[in-house]
């Protein structure tokens, strides 16, 4: 049976950090996205639910940055839907659009000065994210 994050369902695993895992999920018109998914500890000790109580607190606050800037600051990857935490699965997750790595993208720009710009225009965003204090 398929795994739903709300109107999302989760195809396959993408990649996964310390906190969290990322999924290629696709809506029913078939346009995929990225479900980020916070990955909890196991267990019901003391140390596992302060640890699991505190990742949430900070998927949670970093997922209302996002939202609270993203129509702000040019750049930023934009958070379509999510689940703080999901009324179903009550897990904590975001979508958002598929993006592409820095290191492709400059494979695809032909000349210096474009190449260039696209790592200003990353830095840019890095700067205005950092001043409203989002750590991307």
């Amino acid at each position: 049976m398929a795994e739903y994050m709300g109107e999302y369902k989760i195809i396959r695993r993408m990649d996964g950090g310390g906190n969290a895992n990322v999924f290629v999920a696709e809506n029913a018109r078939g346009e995929e996205v990225a479900i980020k998914i916070l990955r909890e500890e196991s267990g019901n000790g003391k140390k596992a639910v302060k640890r699991n109580r505190k990742k949430r607190i900070r998927f949670k606050i970093e997922t209302e940055m996002v939202v609270g800037i993203q129509d702000e600051i040019k750049g930023v990857i934009p958070i379509f839907s999510y689940g703080l935490p999901d009324e179903k699965t009550k897990k904590y997750w975001y979508a958002m659009p598929i993006a592409i790595p820095l290191e492709d993208k400059l494979k695809e720009v032909k000349s210096l000065e474009d190449k260039v710009n696209c790592v200003l225009a990353v830095s840019y965003t890095h700067l205005r994210a950092h001043e409203t204090e989002l750590h991307l």
